[in-house]
């Protein structure tokens, strides 16, 4: 609607964590560079804590933009009743399989497995457990055990838990203690100032328009939206949002402080009504909270002495930073208003400044003498500083490059491994071929010995005899060519109903088994003389058995002991 109006691209002032709105502060960029870090060096868990509205979400996302594609993560940011509900969400996060009814043990193992394959890969696995305040202490506990997976040298799986301040303090409870041990680093990110306040509108207004859009908001105006929403970025984006859109409908170019504290009552977001009193008049804050207002100009910003680590609108310190208190300059009838007793204690703190002033500068005179010391070692270290700067980046590329040579080792490794196993299995290959061609060899030479027998029968006419068939070798049991005799004594012929090996068909059938049998035996001797698979495929087709049990030498031979036998 109002876009048009001021000629905006887009709306500059939506609640979403948009990395390009991204507004950098020295607190925003140390908690980007300690998640970062942490990430990236493989520390394993690492806890941001904020403020509703303080940017805790942006920050992850423009940590994980920082490795754009080489990271894996996944981001839990709903409630979790128990451990199996954790483990189930972060499986389906990384897309990892998890059937019906897999067990917390069986969820572990395949995220087990998914960490070392990308451990493998060299790239990081993150997981973001945001709003993590919600989470019971079993879930936390699933989280530390699941932590431990680790390789020798680094953490496998990266946790990042963000959550609202209260989730510091459980981290300090008892049952927390050893996930407390755990944590690398602990990040606070505290709410903005009211100049980053200032800056930080300005700069959303610049990224969606090319005009000069930061005359929109006039000064008193920036300062009634910093009083209003406290520093957090997420209220001083629903107030300008609110406030442009009343400006389109009062057709309004430029929106001042009235209008806003117009827009903040609509709201019902009105400046903090312990800070402001009737009729505008910053009062004192109330008996629990005895530190005194010290109001400021957009131009300046005065520190007050008696508290230096805590800001007036933090009470308690949570944020760390220095006691301000930004209030828009104060009118003549406002300045009527205050009473005497505020005029006194109001002297009094300037004479206690001056009296601070003065010291500091008593003290300054009797240290100049030791200023061109500090100079001269200060320019004695900067090279020193430049030096060491130099060497710890060698050192982190160096590192990088031994990583990358020592995953290439490994591959190697498992490579080396591979062949070695198919060179054994060869080997088992080679030792069994060789093994079958010297049973073939031996079973060749008894076959021969046995045709030399029979042969040398043959040639003295002897055909009363009997062959063992079972096997070739037992054609070597022949017994010896003689004569049968009788009861007698006497020597007997050849029956008479015997069929004599001198017929001339069956001596030609005879012959040619002969010639089968030495022709198999002269290839037998060549294959046992060659490689082992050849012998192998050879073997398979002479010697080696049928389906009936049987060899080509065993029925060679068994057929010539057939015919050479008598009727």
């Amino acid at each position: 609607m109002y876009g048009d109006f001021f000629k905006f691209r887009e709306l500059p002032f939506n609640n979403t964590p948009d990395p390009r709105f991204f507004f950098s502060t020295p607190d925003y960029e140390e908690a980007l560079a300690t998640l970062v870090y942490a990430t990236r060096e493989r520390k394993g868990f690492a806890l941001l804590t904020g403020e509703v509205g303080t940017g805790k979400t942006l920050l992850t996302r423009m940590m994980l933009r920082q490795f754009r594609t080489r990271v894996s993560f996944a981001t839990i940011n709903h409630a979790v009743a128990n451990p199996q509900d954790l483990m189930e969400s972060i499986c389906t996060e990384f897309e990892l399989p998890c059937p019906a009814g897999a067990t917390q043990t069986q969820l572990v193992r395949r995220l087990h497995d998914f960490l070392l394959t990308q451990f493998a890969q060299n790239l990081p696995v993150v997981l973001i457990l945001d709003e993590a305040q919600n989470l019971p202490i079993e879930a936390f506990e699933q989280l530390r055990m699941i932590g431990n997976l680790e390789a020798d040298d680094a953490k496998l799986l990266q946790i990042v838990i963000v959550g609202q301040p209260e989730l510091r303090y459980r981290f300090r409870s008892p049952q927390m203690r050893q996930l407390s041990q755990r944590l690398f680093r602990s990040f606070h990110l505290p709410a903005l100032d009211c100049s980053h306040a200032e800056k930080y509108i300005q700069h959303r207004l610049s990224v969606v328009s090319d005009d000069d859009a930061e005359s929109i908001f006039a000064p008193d105006a920036l300062a009634v939206i910093y009083q209003a929403s406290k520093g957090l970025p997420r209220l001083i984006n629903t107030i300008c949002d609110n406030a442009l859109l009343s400006a389109y409908s009062a057709d309004r170019k430029t929106i001042d402080g009235p209008f806003v504290e117009s827009v903040l009552r609509q709201l019902m977001l009105d400046t903090d009504p312990v800070a402001r009193g009737s009729g505008g008049v910053y009062a004192s804050p109330p008996a629990e909270f005895p530190t005194p207002v010290v109001a400021c100009s957009r131009e300046s910003m005065v520190e007050n002495p008696s508290i230096p680590n805590r800001r007036i609108d933090d009470p308690y310190g949570m944020n760390l930073r220095r006691t301000v208190q930004h209030a828009p300059p104060l009118s003549f009838e406002e300045h009527q208003g205050i009473s005497s007793h505020a005029s006194a204690e109001i002297l009094s703190s300037i004479r206690e400044l001056g009296l601070r002033v003065h010291h500091i500068e008593h003290c300054l005179v009797d240290r100049t003498p030791k200023l061109s010391q500090i100079q001269q070692v200060q320019s004695t270290l900067t090279p020193l500083v430049q030096q060491a700067e130099t060497t710890t980046e060698r050192l982190r590329a160096t590192s990088q490059f031994v990583l990358k040579k020592e995953h290439r080792l490994r591959r190697l490794n498992e490579s080396v491994r591979s062949i070695l196993r198919d060179l054994q299995y060869a080997l088992e290959r080679t030792q069994r071929a060789t093994h079958e061609a010297s049973c073939a060899e031996r079973n060749a030479r008894a076959t021969q010995k046995a045709l030399d027998r029979l042969t040398a029968l043959k040639s003295r006419g002897v055909t009363n005899y009997r062959v063992d068939k079972r096997s070739p070798s037992a054609a070597s049991k022949i017994p010896s060519p003689e004569a049968p005799r009788g009861k007698t004594g006497n020597k007997l012929g050849p029956p008479k109903t015997a069929r004599s090996a001198q017929d001339p068909a069956r001596s030609g059938h005879v012959s040619k088994l002969l010639e089968t049998a030495r022709e198999s035996l002269v290839d037998l001797s060549e294959l046992a003389d060659g490689p082992g698979s050849a012998v192998r495929l050879e073997l398979k087709d002479v010697a080696s058995p049928d389906k009936h049990g049987t060899s080509k030498l065993e029925r060679d031979v068994s057929e010539l002991a057939t015919l050479m036998e008598p009727a």
